[in-house]
């Protein structure tokens, strides 16, 4: 197979670049390498068979090895309506990467004693009020695990608003959203 163990490399990559690094925070690309050539070579044409699969609008992905850019490349279009090409300086919204940061700083807190999973979220967040047809209260376990039974996009602040409301907003937009659906049925 072509791909190397460094591949994951390259993933992580992408997630960083996609995570919205300001570009001047990535190292500038050096030239790449030809024992590169091959991961290179197969990553494009399955980029674009992502792209165009899945209707992505743009990817922009970065191949590290140690701490050296080897190759970076944006595909598709930053802004569609305008065709601007994306680069690879193009900055992507975080998405659910930003989920791993969160729960290691909410494990870190449980280590302390700070936070208990399976105590209800009301303890933490007495506003959070989704309707909750099954009556138990929905815990910090559940809503790392995706097991709270959430709408999968908040009405305020979801994926696909281009606005920029506060967290507090998004989370009282979840209030009264169906929620509570039994982990059997998640």
């Amino acid at each position: 197979m072509i791909y190397s163990r460094r591949l994951p490399v390259a993933i992580a990559s992408l997630l960083a670049v996609g995570a919205g690094c300001h570009p001047a925070a990535l190292p500038t690309p050096q030239p790449q390498q030809q024992n590169y050539a091959a991961a290179v070579a197969a990553l494009r044409p399955f980029i674009a068979h992502e792209i165009a699969d899945k209707g992505l609008p743009a990817l922009s992905i970065a191949l590290v090895d140690d701490q050296r850019i080897v190759w970076a490349e944006g595909f598709g279009f930053a802004d569609p309506a305008d065709s601007v090409p994306a680069t690879a300086e193009t900055v992507h919204r975080v998405g659910s990467v930003s989920k791993l940061f969160t729960d290691i700083a909410v494990m870190q807190l449980v280590e302390q004693g700070k936070l208990d999973l399976d105590a209800p979220i009301q303890r933490y967040l007495p506003d959070f009020r989704p309707e909750n047809p099954q009556g138990e209260p929905i815990t910090l376990r559940q809503l790392m695990s995706h097991r709270a039974g959430l709408v999968r996009e908040p009405p305020v602040g979801n994926y696909f608003e281009p606005g920029e409301p506060s967290l507090a907003a998004t989370v009282a937009s979840l209030n009264g959203t169906p929620a509570g659906v039994s982990a059997g049925d998640a």
